[in-house]
């Protein structure tokens, strides 16, 4: 599934974002983890209006985690 990053400033300094989920229409999604494949200085962090894949921890829709950034 496709999400859009409406904020990226997580208050409690975990690296999680919110989301819109245009097949979901609604308020932004709580905060979603992120997955990165290699942490340091190298990993991009997401920014807003950034396209990202997401998926649903067992199958729960209230617990996202942003699997990588669509290029482009």
């Amino acid at each position: 599934m496709i999400g859009i990053i409406t904020d990226a400033m997580d208050p409690m300094g975990r690296g999680r974002v919110r989301l819109r989920i245009p097949a979901m229409p609604g308020a932004d999604s709580a905060w979603a983890l992120t997955c990165v494949p290699f942490g340091g200085p190298a990993a991009a962090k997401p920014k807003v209006s950034d396209q990202v894949v997401i998926a649903f921890e067992n199958g729960d829709s209230s617990r996202l985690v942003v699997l990588g950034k669509l290029a482009g």
